[in-house]
């Protein structure tokens, strides 16, 4: 019989078990590195099931800072679901993700979050609404890209408070009428501490900054761009920016997720980022906790998200 409960921080070695039993040693300390990072959030609700003593599965969330017309938003992150190998189809997905909605804080107003393929019929079945216009847009980098490119710039990992000040309140002009993450300086700074998914930080003073990760396989590199933050929304700083990056970091390919009506969508369109036709509308689901909250969180065209806001699981 299984028990489900509200967990914090102190079952930090019960997570680690399970973890140790369901991954190996390398990818324990990348998975806990995230665990030390979901509870670094103030707003943070992890539900955890057991059977006896041992935990068996885990629904971890976190607050999130979206904004709309300079009004927050209280909502959930969904962060990942994990179940013991031993203990999947027993419908610990389902028990843990309605004691989850059971329990969520009186002030949240709703939740969202990415899921693969095989997870959204079960979300659909408790509710989940999947919106349209969440997309993985591709750029492949020729051979020749690089040829005349000899910047030995280094990325960054933080830059002056008042420089990201200036960026974060232009970003917030830019996304007026739109349901995005308000970034200011305390929620960007916790954003980049999560050593699970490690941002690094590109930037050109008085342009821009960009917020990037790069995966490596068998020496190439896969350039995953977070988020840009331009002094000014013009495409012209957008393309110093990007292209600048690419030609430092080299990558083979850079992908970015983004919603279609993110204001930088269009030039990243004309920069060659391509849409994947054959997926082309990513899992993005919200799922409401209150009857009375706006009919405007399912609208797929007010929504302006990109990796970073996303990229937490």
């Amino acid at each position: 019989m299984f028990s489900i409960k509200e967990i914090n921080k102190d079952a930090i070695e019960d997570i680690s078990a399970l973890l140790q039993r369901n991954y190996n040693y390398e990818t324990v300390n990348y998975f806990k590195a995230h665990f030390v990072w979901v509870f670094s959030n103030d707003k943070y609700k992890i539900i955890g099931a057991y059977e006896g003593n041992q935990l068996i599965a885990l629904r971890p969330a976190i607050g999130w800072n979206l904004s709309m017309n300079r009004k927050r938003l209280c909502l959930y992150q969904l962060t990942g679901t994990i179940v013991h190998e031993d203990f999947r189809r027993q419908g610990l997905f389902s028990k843990t993700n309605k004691y989850f909605i059971a329990n969520a804080h009186e002030s949240m107003g709703f939740i969202f979050n990415i899921s693969v393929k095989n997870s959204r019929l079960g979300y659909e079945k408790l509710g989940w609404k999947y919106l349209n216009g969440f997309h993985r847009l591709t750029k492949v980098l020729p051979t020749n890209y690089f040829k005349k490119s000899n910047d030995k710039s280094e990325s960054i990992f933080k830059i002056s408070d008042q420089k990201l000040i200036t960026y974060l309140s232009n970003r917030e002009s830019q996304f007026e009428g739109l349901i995005h993450t308000e970034y200011n300086i305390d929620f960007y700074k916790w954003r980049l501490t999560n050593k699970k998914n490690e941002y690094l930080i590109f930037e050109i003073d008085n342009i821009g900054l960009v917020v990037y990760k790069l995966n490596v396989f068998k020496e190439k590199k896969e350039l995953v761009i977070g988020e840009i933050f331009l002094k000014n929304n013009s495409y012209y700083d957008f393309r110093l920016l990007i292209k600048a990056l690419l030609k430092k970091e080299k990558p083979v390919l850079s992908t970015v997720y983004i919603f279609e009506n993110h204001p930088y969508y269009n030039y990243y369109l004309c920069l060659m980022f391509i849409p994947n036709y054959f997926n082309y509308n990513l899992n993005f689901g919200v799922k409401e906790l209150k009857e009375d909250i706006s009919e405007k969180i399912f609208d797929n065209k007010l929504w302006a998200l990109s990796s970073l806001d996303l990229d937490t699981f």
